[in-house]
C-alpha cells in the first residue's frame, strides 16, 4: 500500500518544512512503514511518498485517532494538502 500527499507549501515556510521532515524520518517508524521519500514538482508542489507493508499496517498506525505524521507536519507549515492511496501491483 502506498501512501501519496501533495501539498502546496508557502514559500517563506519550506525552510522550516525541510528541517521537521529531516527531523521526522529520523525519528522511530510505526511497524509495517517501509519507507517514506520526499519530491519537489518543477511547479513548486510537494509530494510524499510512503510505502507500507500493507492495508493492515497502515491502519493500524492510524488507530488511536492521531493523525498521520505527514498530514499532521503539512498541517503545522500552513500548507494545503490533498492524499491518495494506491495498491502496488508490481515492484521491479
Amino acid at each position: 500500500m502506498m501512501a501519496a500527499v501533495t501539498a502546496t507549501i508557502p514559500p517563506e515556510r519550506e525552510g522550516e518544512f525541510l528541517a521537521a521532515f529531516r527531523e521526522l524520518s529520523l525519528a522511530e517508524k510505526p511497524e509495517g512503514l517501509q519507507r517514506s521519500e520526499l519530491f519537489r514538482a518543477m511547479d513548486g508542489r510537494w509530494i510524499i511518498q510512503s510505502l507500507w507493508r500493507d492495508r493492515e499496517a497502515m491502519a493500524a498506525a492510524r488507530q488511536g485517532g492521531r493523525k498521520p505524521a505527514a498530514l499532521a507536519l503539512l498541517d503545522s507549515v500552513g500548507a494545503t494538502h490533498t492524499h491518495e492511496l494506491f495498491t502496488v501491483e508490481y515492484a521491479g
